[in-house]
């Protein structure tokens, strides 16, 4: 994904914390923390907001 620019998905642990998800990627807007540069919603939210 050099060649696009995209922000990495996360993703929520069972102790409520949050890392980043393996294979997960968005190249379309979305919020993203500007710190980490991952996206500041969890993958399965993103899904849902579709």
């Amino acid at each position: 994904m050099v060649h696009f620019k995209h922000i990495p998905a996360i993703i929520k642990k069972k102790d409520e914390t949050y890392d980043k998800h393996n294979s997960g990627v968005y190249i379309q807007p979305i919020p993203f923390d500007q710190l980490t540069g991952f996206s500041s919603i969890d993958y399965k939210e993103a899904e849902d907001r579709g």
